[in-house]
């Protein structure tokens, strides 16, 4: 099986990619997010268009059509994609990891627990947590057709701290949201499972598929991955997804409140001055 995947992070700043406009189909729009600050595409390429964190690709990863554009390709068996550095440790213990995921084989079922070392073998990890050692941590997510695991790796360190299983069979929209070291997890937009709090500081990790240590190559299809610095509101979440399946996906774009007034107000006026001009014609 191998796998699909783009990659976003966030640092709270407003970003548009305006090439998604012209991917979607008509009347869906992408909402970007606020803060973006890492942003993998995988259109053909695994630079990285906003910081130029950009990815080598390892042991043929490849590129696959994906839902929107293309997206990276993995085996499940040795292929991913290694970026430097390996985590963005600039961002610690409140933040988002997101992304679309289609996956072909399980993942290990772990126990949830805040210092065991849990996740070396049989995993299925999108984003392989990097080893902080003795500093803060690194986090990742096993994504396999039986659920998600979310995991933190250090020195003698590697415990799942939140563990979901459930059949994921389809293009599911999965969100990690770290709120003050405390793992949450949404799936397409619904919260489901709010794991233990983190004994430790931790900061997502960039290596994408895994990093050459076999703890678990992630396989079959996943993309549009991003972190956000920040509380994580599916009110006010980029809306990725609003129904189970991509093909009912609605992507609108982030307008912001003031924008909004300002429309309506211009809306409103356009229309008076028509109605005016209108009746202007018809004396």
């Amino acid at each position: 099986m191998f796998a699909e995947v783009e990659c976003t992070f966030a640092l709270r700043r407003t970003f548009f990619d305006f090439g998604e406009f012209n991917r979607l189909r008509p009347k869906q729009l992408y909402r970007a997010a606020i803060g973006l600050a890492a942003w993998w595409q995988a259109e053909g390429t695994a630079n990285d268009i906003i910081a130029g964190i950009n990815g080598v690709l390892v042991n043929g990863t490849s590129f696959t059509a994906g839902y929107v554009g293309q997206a990276f390709s993995f085996n499940g068996v040795n292929q991913y994609i290694t970026n430097s550095p390996p985590g963005l440790t600039n961002i610690q213990n409140s933040y988002t990891m997101e992304f679309w995921a289609r996956p072909g084989q399980g993942r290990a079922s772990t126990p949830e627990s805040t210092g065991n070392i849990d996740g070396t073998s049989n995993q299925r990890y999108a984003i392989y947590p990097n080893n902080g050692k003795f500093g803060p941590a690194g986090s990742g997510v096993s994504v396999g057709s039986n659920g998600v695991s979310v995991f933190e790796s250090g020195s003698a360190y590697l415990p799942s701290l939140l563990v979901y299983d459930t059949p994921i069979t389809n293009w599911t929209h999965i969100a990690v949201v770290y709120s003050n070291q405390q793992p949450s997890l949404y799936l397409n937009g619904a919260l489901v499972r709010v794991g233990l709090t983190s004994t430790r500081a931790s900061y997502p990790s960039t290596c994408l598929g895994e990093a050459g240590f076999g703890f678990g190559y992630y396989a079959d299809c996943w993309m549009k991955c991003r972190f956000t610095i920040g509380r994580f509101r599916p009110r006010k979440s980029p809306r990725f997804i609003t129904q189970a399946t991509p093909e009912n996906v609605r992507l609108r774009p982030h307008r912001t409140s003031s924008f909004n007034r300002r429309t309506k107000q211009w809306l409103w006026g356009a229309r008076r001055l028509f109605q005016s001009r209108r009746e202007g014609a018809s004396r």
